[in-house]
């Protein structure tokens, strides 16, 4: 019983979001809804999303990542730098498209608005910097919301140098190794933004480090003139410095090969869906 009581539960940070906050984000992006509008939507939604984890026992809660229409937003919107248009539900409505269960997923560009940073592989206009700490702002609403220590999720170097167009960008950076550096300064100074804000469970969002055991997507470095074992190499490093000097702070990671296919919940309460669920079965 004393090794069952050192167990510590948590969700990895996403949740579906609910019906409500699809609409009020699909008004937003037409233009009919305000930002304030959204904002309220999604302080409600936080706080019923913090209330349900608190209920059912949780340990350590999230805000659902309800802010963000995907989680690799945590460092795409919070930098200035790249040559990439804004986030829209539109956009990631159509990533399902080509996907396949049980195969890593690439999100194809279907060139609008230049595609979205992070997200797919964009080039850089001008050397990337921290234009706003969009976790940390994140942080204080959820450390408000919640009784429970929360965490926040933060996307690592890994993915972002996965998705970095260098080829594009030779006249801002000389490859991938200056670039690295830089995203390792900027998350350093999203951590210690957050750090100062009171949070002390930070994750590590680095699914594209399943694609060193992905042969499609081994073989796709090797066609972009990279070493994968280098790319794996300088992964593991930048995740080391962009951490350091944070000694009072956990720190998890989460691997995955991406989950493309539920980002939204049904209409109803979450009884409700379970009722409906297991009718259906």
């Amino acid at each position: 019983m004393k090794l069952l009581a050192r167990i510590r539960n948590d969700v990895v940070g996403s949740l579906l979001r609910p019906v409500k906050l699809k609409n009020a984000r699909m008004r937003y992006d037409q233009g009919t809804g305000s930002r304030e509008e959204l904002r309220s939507v999604e302080d409600q939604c936080v706080r019923e999303a913090v209330a349900r984890q608190e209920a059912v026992g949780l340990a350590v809660v999230t805000d659902g990542e309800y802010r963000r229409l995907n989680f690799q937003e945590s460092f795409g919107e919070s930098v200035s730098g790249y040559d990439a248009g804004s986030p829209t539900l539109e956009f990631y409505e159509k990533r399902v498209e080509g996907g396949s269960p049980l195969q890593r997923w690439e999100i194809h560009d279907h060139g609008e608005r230049k595609g979205t940073a992070v997200v797919q592989r964009r080039p850089a206009a001008e050397k990337i910097r921290l234009a706003r700490n969009v976790p940390a702002e994140e942080f204080t609403f959820l450390r408000q919301a919640a009784r429970k220590p929360a965490k926040v999720a933060l996307i690592g170097p890994d993915r972002i140098a996965q998705r970095f167009d260098w080829q594009n960008s030779k006249t801002v950076y000389s490859g991938l190794d200056e670039f690295v550096a830089d995203v390792v300064q900027v998350e350093h100074e999203i951590i210690r933004g957050l750090v100062e804000g009171g949070c002390q469970y930070v994750q590590i969002d680095a699914p594209g480090y399943t694609a060193y055991v992905d042969a499609p997507s081994i073989e796709a470095m090797r066609s972009r003139g990279e070493d994968p074992q280098e790319n794996f190499t300088r992964s593991l490093q930048a995740d080391n410095a962009a951490l350091e000097g944070f000694d009072n702070v956990t720190f998890g990671i989460h691997l995955c090969r991406g989950n493309q296919r539920s980002m939204w919940h049904r209409e109803g309460s979450y009884d409700e869906i379970a009722e409906r669920l297991l009718a259906e079965t």
